[in-house]
């Protein structure tokens, strides 16, 4: 009986070490970042980046715990955006520059969760590629 209560006392701490809470520290500080949108079909990925490059966050709805289908959800989305803006706020970034990439339906609700903070939105740059004839499209099915 011993044992057994030894093994889940460890598996209890075990747990809580995972769960360590971040501290973001406040060492590095920036006037301006460009955040990158990376909006597919079933994930959203954001790369925060100083000027002149160098990437300072990346994440992803992943990130956030999700798996699979639930990337794809709404809820999962906004906490991915809550985290970022948070770190934006901690570095202390109060102008940003963005770039997105792809074609998915994140681009409203990042604009509208960013602008509900205090951070001011400089300039909004459209990297999605348009494809201009594009390859074959596959058959279509007769019914």
């Amino acid at each position: 009986m011993a044992n057994k209560y030894k093994t889940l006392q460890e598996k209890e701490k075990q747990r809580r070490r995972k769960k360590k809470r971040f501290y973001i520290q406040k060492t590095l500080e920036f006037s301006d970042g460009k955040l990158y949108i990376q909006s597919l079909r079933n994930n959203l990925i954001l790369s925060l980046t100083d000027m002149n490059g160098n990437v300072l966050r990346n994440n992803s709805t992943g990130a956030t715990g999700a798996k699979g289908y639930k990337k794809r959800l709404l809820a999962n989305k906004v906490k991915l955006i809550n985290r970022m803006l948070f770190y934006i706020k901690r570095i202390g970034i109060k102008q940003l520059h963005l770039v997105f990439k792809g074609f998915g339906r994140d681009r409203e609700l990042i604009c509208r969760n960013i602008k509900k903070t205090q951070l001011s939105i400089e300039s909004i740059y459209d990297y999605a590629s348009i494809p201009h004839n594009g390859c074959r499209l596959t058959k279509k099915k007769r019914l």
